[in-house]
């Protein structure tokens, strides 16, 4: 499934920094960095429209006047100028672009009309003049971020959403699929909604939203696995002891309360270590057993992604053009930062030897929902109790519940395509057309709602339910991060991510405290605001 070829998205963030932050300054033209810094810096950012498009070939061109869409939307038009790979002007006047040409759009104008769309899919929008609340402007790296989150109810509580959708696909070269678990649902009239929210800045592009289904049957459990298989359950064993430097935490992981276990961050590094001991009754013999996590990840990494996107400054948008254009640097997405954070490694001791035997990692990222799924431990139960080791990065992971579940075979859901969609309660054909053809992306803009229906056979039974979103996103640039630039710091973040690590160490420090609670405060509400009303 895509979603193991690009698990590791995040990786491809972090990486591509590697790529640009070895390019000395220099390197881009004074010309055009004149002039981006004139764009960027302006007393009034709202009030100096621009467009940039950077070309696949690595050429750059900028709309500073009037620019229109044409071409039944697929080009635009408009006076600017243009500039080769080595950031020397070629020309200036009217320009003609055509999108299928472009790697990456950059602009601080809303985009509202339907002709617009494509332009959207590519836009990296910043300081776009958004009205979100004294919390996100006063405190920009602890603005509420995300991809597209899922709900089961339109007024779920948000603070636990039931998934969200493509969480490593910062960029439209990542998008890929990927599979979350819902749980047991209920249909009613033999179709099950799902709601779809932006509740954030960003573009999120959503090529697909897909239900799978399988039927519920008395004592049995189906999970999605770490190998992006599902398996079936048939009984579970809550955690005995669970030992961490704290002590005992074993009520927190023994049942799926939301009641997490997680710690701070080490004062003295962001890359430190910590170790879980987890053990279990015995089990049945012959059974095959796996380890079943409910977890997500803290804000941790989303500090880290605002702060290298702020170091990035005006120039963010032609490192993440880079990205789009070089397929070798894609491939390399093993590389980067967040490997050295890592996930969290689980190993099982050998009841005979005592040796810890390395099982595998759960690596789902995302802060906000929360994710179900087994890890195969490749090991069957003895009458002996079962003890596993977990190590992950301090205060990076929450966990809710850990769990020893037996497998006893491999099923492939049943999926389902929407049938429906509204928007905010109007039916939306353009809409449902837009999430069946695996052409188009639906363009959700912050503030944006979707009820999506699925149809079921059978509304007398009961269904574990898995989403499967195929898409990508874009964060938006707020205009506070511009005059955090600081290429040095991207350097050292890169190059020398040790010393980073425990240089930051303090900073992030202060922010963690504050950091989830100006977060979740900072979430645009759907029913209240709309990007294409505001």
């Amino acid at each position: 499934m895509e979603n193991r070829r690009y698990k590791q998205g995040l990786l491809a963030f972090f990486g591509l920094i590697i790529l640009v932050a070895s390019c000395s300054a220099p390197y881009f033209r004074s010309v055009y960095t004149n002039q981006t810094e004139f764009l960027y810096n302006a007393p009034d950012l709202q009030g100096t429209h621009f467009l940039k498009a950077h070309l696949r070939n690595g050429d750059v061109v900028v709309y500073t006047a009037q620019w229109d869409i044409v071409d039944s939307g697929n080009a635009v038009n408009g006076q600017g100028q243009r500039y080769d790979f080595n950031r020397r002007t070629i020309r200036r006047g009217l320009m003609h672009v055509d999108i299928d040409s472009v790697a990456l759009f950059e602009t601080n104008q809303k985009i509202e009309h339907p002709e617009g769309e494509r332009l959207l899919a590519l836009g990296l929008m910043t300081g776009v003049d958004v009205i979100v609340g004294i919390i996100c402007i006063t405190n920009p790296k602890s603005c509420f971020g995300s991809c597209p989150t899922f709900y089961l109810q339109p007024d779920h509580p948000f603070h636990f959403a039931h998934a969200e959708g493509f969480s490593n696909a910062i960029a439209p070269s990542l998008e890929y699929t990927d599979a979350d678990a819902l749980g047991i649902v209920i249909p009613k009239d033999r179709k099950i909604t799902l709601y779809m929210k932006n509740e954030a800045l960003e573009t999120h592009c959503v090529r697909s939203v897909k239900l799978g289904i399988v039927p519920t049957k008395a004592g049995e459990q189906v999970y999605h696995g770490t190998d992006d298989r599902f398996w079936r359950s048939t009984w579970s064993k809550e955690v005995s002891s669970a030992k961490s430097v704290s002590g005992d935490v074993s009520d927190l992981l023994r049942t799926a309360d939301q009641r997490e276990y997680f710690s701070t961050s080490n004062p003295k590094s962001l890359e430190h270590k910590e170790q879980l001991i987890l053990e279990f009754p015995p089990a049945p013999v012959a059974d095959s057993l796996a380890l079943l996590l409910d977890f997500r990840q803290s804000l941790m990494t989303t500090y880290l992604i605002y702060n290298a996107l702020a170091y990035m400054g005006d120039q963010a948008g032609d490192y993440l053009a880079q990205l789009e254009r070089d397929s070798v640097f894609r491939r390399s997405v093993a590389r980067g930062i967040h490997s050295r954070l890592g996930g969290i490694d689980v190993e099982l001791e050998d009841p005979n030897s005592k040796r810890w035997i390395p099982c595998g990692s759960f690596d789902e990222t995302g802060p906000i929902a929360i994710n179900r799924q087994v890890l195969p431990l490749n090991f069957k139960s003895d009458h002996r109790s079962v003890r596993l080791r977990l190590t992950l990065n301090s205060g990076m992971w929450r966990i809710d519940r850990a769990q020893l579940v037996n497998t006893t075979g491999v099923i492939t859901p049943l999926i389902q395509e929407p049938v429906a969609v509204r928007n905010k309660g109007r039916n939306d054909s353009l809409a449902l057309n837009r999430l069946l053809d695996p052409r188009r992306h639906l363009i959700s803009m912050p503030g944006s709602e979707y009820a999506i229906d699925f149809a079921v056979p059978d509304s007398t039974m009961s269904y574990t339910t898995f989403l499967y979103s195929t898409g990508y996103y874009l964060e938006w640039m707020r205009a506070s991060w511009l005059a955090d630039k600081n290429p040095a710091k991207l350097r050292q973040l890169i190059q020398h991510p040790s010393h980073y690590f425990r240089a930051e160490a303090h900073a992030y420090k202060t922010y963690e405290h504050t950091m989830e609670e100006a977060f979740w405060n900072s979430r645009i509400d759907t029913r209240n605001f709309s990007y294409h009303e505001e």
